[in-house]
């Protein structure tokens, strides 16, 4: 051995033992006496990397490979510090190199599934997962990793089996109890969840994601002191995990405790600021607090989804009386939006405001105090617009009987979709009434379900002539009545103080509460529940038999009186 290689290895044992001011020292030793060491330009760029000098790290890596390209670790080990930088994709072309080397190394085909996930492409990324493991079997980490994407693909049962290999290889893993509690979360058995969750809590008790996930099992079980303890819990191990913040809000809000849940609501903010149209923005301080401000703007923007907008929009026109507003939201809401009292301008794209004060649209409920006394349930606070909806009500003209719109799925990206949504032919089946006419509204991938429906039905469809949701709220203004899934078109539908029928999942979002059939945020609107998860045979056959009533009668009851005395206030000036 010379003594270059003694120096490295020392240098090496170093790094192994957490020394890395000395280690780093050894690697450039070697590097002045032998410049083109590549073995030490490899190890240095994985120490720089520990040490958070990303760029550092991979320009010594590259280095390292340009003066020995055939050894695969190293390949392997930039691929890692790409994929860990967000570079997902270069990622994938180091780990493909590494295998052209050795394709029989089964943590090279891990490390590829795992570049391939944050790229999205998970039937590749499974195809990298069950290599690896067919060449190791026992590879833990592999395991619990492919199962987590069969969870998130909706395999959950090929998942269970995932995770109850590692817990048979190793009884303590609490990394795989939780997997497991997640995959049955995903099969709505929430009961054997919680017992999944409990036991990786006894096998590491400081694990924030367990207490996380045994927190929202508990909640869909209504055991709300339970769930509210263990979003305690994870405070207490994480002060600013804003997820738990904000469920521990929603559950409150669920349960009708308004002022005690909008607070943790302002947390929503550290999550995303997301919508269809990609739209991002960043405001300095000040925030609104709902104080005088005079002149100057208020930016108020939608920071949720386009229900969420359409739900918080109403408390615009009491903003108006504190400053001038602006209004930023997406693309598909700026005609709907622009007709708001009080509003000053609509923005939905650069150059988009950055200097005012500004506030989300979901806070306003915290800022005007809302409780279930006091919530703004004049309808409609949207209009039509009343050219369109004219010449939708001509189209219309032959249908003569009942028109009902349908929507019946939401946005797929949205991971609990698969509860909320139903297949257009099962919903079909449940409306198809004599004297009843149905129309779409659905957008997306979904809206392809029409074409395959069998038998004597007819889904009437002129979606695709529709730009945006003002040209949907035209469309609405034609139909008697809407049904659907919990989607922005139900939303958009009841602002404009339509009747609205909601099909709705057990485990329900905040704003629809529990136990109740009537909504206090829409006057118009009313709610046909699930009683077990996943089973929409007891709403359907309901909705049914209310749906039927209606074709006999030939006509919708009035609406409440508050809604109708709202329509002939504010209506007519639109």
């Amino acid at each position: 051995m010379t003594w270059i290689e003694d120096l490295l290895d020392r240098a090496l044992a170093d790094h192994q033992a957490g020394r890395l001011d000395a280690a780093e020292q050894g690697y450039r030793e070697v590097l002045t006496a032998d410049p083109v060491h590549a073995d030490a330009l490899h190890l240095l760029g994985v120490l720089a990397h520990q040490s958070a000098r990303t760029e550092t790290a991979i320009e010594l890596i590259e280095r390292a490979i340009a003066l020995r390209p055939d050894t695969m670790h190293f390949h392997n080990n930039l691929g890692n510090i790409l994929r860990d930088t967000g570079r997902a994709a270069d990622a994938v072309a180091c780990y493909r190199r590494a295998l052209a080397l050795n394709p029989d190394t089964s943590e090279l085909h891990h490390n590829l599934a795992k570049a391939l996930l944050a790229l999205g492409t998970f039937a590749e990324a499974e195809i990298a997962f069950r290599r690896a493991l067919d060449l190791d079997p026992d590879r833990i980490d592999t395991w619990n990793d492919f199962g987590n994407l069969l969870t998130d693909t909706g395999q959950n049962e090929a998942a269970i089996a995932c995770f109850s290999a590692v817990l048979s290889r190793r009884p303590d893993d609490a990394r795989a109890y939780n997997n497991l509690g997640r995959a049955l979360v995903g099969q709505d058995r929430y009961a054997e969840a919680v017992q999944q969750f409990s036991a990786a809590l006894r096998v590491k008790p400081d694990y924030v994601n367990a207490w996380f996930n045994l927190g929202s099992a508990l909640d869909v079980l209504r055991q709300w002191d339970g769930a509210a303890n263990c979003w305690q819990k994870v405070l207490e191990l994480a002060p600013d995990d804003a997820e738990a913040h904000v469920s521990r809000a929603l559950m409150l809000l669920k349960v009708g405790r308004l002022k005690e849940g909008w607070p943790g609501m302002q947390w929503f903010r550290y999550l995303r600021w997301k919508n269809d149209d990609n739209l991002d923005m960043e405001f300095p301080l000040p925030t609104w607090n709902g104080e005088d401000i005079g002149d100057q703007p208020l930016v108020l923007y939608a920071d949720q989804g386009l229900g969420d907008a359409i739900q918080f929009c109403r408390y615009v026109s009491l903003c108006a009386r504190y400053a001038r507003i602006i209004l930023v939201v997406p693309r598909s809401l700026h005609r709907l939006f622009t007709q708001l009292e009080g509003v000053s301008d609509v923005v939905s794209g650069p150059p988009l405001p950055q200097s005012y004060v500004h506030c989300p649209l979901s806070e306003l409920p915290r800022i005007f105090e809302t409780d279930l006394g006091n919530i703004p349930t004049t309808v409609p606070y949207l209009w039509a617009d009343r050219q369109q909806s004219t010449a939708w009500r001509e189209r219309f003209a032959p249908l003569t009987g009942l028109r009902v719109g349908l929507v019946w799925a939401g946005n797929p990206k949205y991971l609990g979709d698969r509860k909320r949504s139903i297949p257009l032919e099962r919903l079909v089946s449940s409306v198809n009434l004599p004297g009843l006419h149905l129309i779409s509204l659905q957008k997306g991938e979904a809206a392809h379900q029409i074409q395959p429906l069998q038998g004597p039905v007819t889904v009437h469809n002129w979606m695709d002539e529709v730009e945006d949701l003002a040209s949907t709220a035209a469309l609405i203004d034609g139909l008697d009545l809407v049904v659907g899934v919990d989607t922005g078109v139900i939303h958009l539908a009841a602002a404009l103080g339509k009747p609205v029928w909601l099909l709705n999942r057990l485990d329900t979002d905040w704003r629809w509460l529990l136990d109740r059939e009537d909504s206090p945020w829409y006057p118009t609107l009313r709610l046909f529940r699930q009683a077990r998860a996943g089973d929409w045979e007891e709403p359907l056959r309901r909705l049914r038999e209310e749906l039927r009533r209606l074709a006999a009668r030939g006509e919708m009851q009035p609406p409440s009186r508050q809604a109708r005395d709202a329509s002939v206030l504010l209506g007519s000036s639109r």
